[in-house]
């Protein structure tokens, strides 16, 4: 439980000073290893921090999309 706190704050931390192509696949693997369910208030906040109140909520979808798309493969790869 520690290390999913603790790579949650990372991942966090990640999200606003590091590049998507780093940050992505961390979050891929965060959600496969998690139900990840706490990625969607994390990519709402990178979507308001980086001002796409005005456009398309990327993030958030994307987020939400992997999520929804994750878990259904879950049972498929057989990783639950």
């Amino acid at each position: 439980m520690t290390f999913r706190i603790l790579y949650f704050i990372g991942l966090s931390l990640l999200s606003v000073f590091i590049t998507p192509l780093i940050f992505v696949p961390l979050a891929i693997f965060y959600a496969i290893r998690y139900f990840a369910i706490e990625i969607l208030p994390l990519a709402f906040l990178i979507d308001v921090y980086f001002g796409a109140a005005n456009s398309l909520p990327l993030y958030t979808i994307g987020a939400f999309l992997l999520i929804i798309s994750l878990e259904v493969g879950k049972h498929f790869l057989m990783l639950k």
